[in-house]
């Protein structure tokens, strides 16, 4: 199952890094898996992250009559990826630790 969230959708077009600690990173990796091999290291402070989609994570349906408990069970099992672009790399992070961001083009 495939959730593309890009800006057809109504998701956002970029994402920011959230929840990871200053001066710590995120794994960008080859697929939507822990095990995947590593590509580059996405710093805590990232913005402008291109969001190319997203995969798993609750349904709306889940997500609307799920309780806390059983969302947190359901998302454990079943983890949001986005693949994402960021300074010419393209894989994949979890969801969680993004956030809709934006993407400022420089001053000409």
């Amino acid at each position: 199952m495939f959730f593309s969230f890009a800006q057809g959708d109504g998701g956002p077009d970029h994402y920011q890094v959230r929840g990871i600690s200053k001066g710590g990173y995120l794994t960008l990796r080859a697929k939507p898996d822990q095990h995947s091999p590593a590509l580059a290291r996405i710093p805590a402070s990232a913005q402008c992250l291109r969001n190319l989609g997203c995969k798993g994570g609750l349904t709306m349906e889940e997500f609307t009559t799920l309780s806390e408990a059983e969302k947190k069970k359901r998302a454990a099992a079943n983890p949001r990826w986005c693949k994402v672009e960021y300074l010419g790399k393209t894989g994949w992070l979890l969801g969680q630790y993004l956030a809709e961001g934006a993407c400022l083009a420089p001053p000409q």
